[in-house]
């Protein structure tokens, strides 16, 4: 997420410096890059400094970005660039496969109400184990659990 501040004269969301050169090239970030809350101030200065995403909303890359586009004034290489790394995490965190449902997980199964884990589309972040299991489990003792299974899931962005 690059600030709506400015660094050294230049915003942070329009310095192609701190999001190509340092980012990108010395890190080795693969990721996007979303700006600040309301951190964009410019289309093409933004995009050509590698902002792939504004936040919130579309007030600079909206209708402003797709008349870039369409008056030719921003690459389909860059175009592409900046789609290809939105996609490629979304990959990398199998959101296609597992999309984001909106709900609290459950870190504490012996806490929980009552459910069933068949009827959702998808494996849940912590299941609840069986009746057998939780009795005699020590409290926050599903915090390992939901830590350990976010660690397998972040190995994802290490390929």
């Amino acid at each position: 997420m690059c600030s709506y501040n400015r660094v050294n004269g230049e915003y942070a969301c329009e310095n192609p410096y701190l999001l190509n050169d340092v980012l990108r090239k010395d890190f080795h970030f693969l990721g996007f890059v979303l700006s600040d809350w309301g951190g964009t101030y410019s289309t093409n200065q933004a995009s050509h400094a590698g902002l792939d995403r504004e936040h919130p909303g579309e007030n600079v890359y909206g209708e402003a970005l797709k008349k870039v586009v369409e008056g030719l004034e921003l690459s389909q290489d860059e175009l592409n660039e900046h789609v290809q790394r939105i996609l490629r995490t979304i990959f990398a965190a199998a959101l296609f496969a597992n999309p984001v449902v909106r709900e609290v997980p459950v870190v504490e199964p012996e806490l929980a109400f009552p459910r069933s884990d068949a009827d959702r589309p998808h494996p849940t972040l912590v299941t609840q184990p069986p009746e057998s299991e939780s009795h005699g489990r020590a409290p926050g003792a599903g915090i390992s659990t939901f830590m350990a299974q976010m660690a397998k899931g972040l190995s994802a962005f290490q390929t």
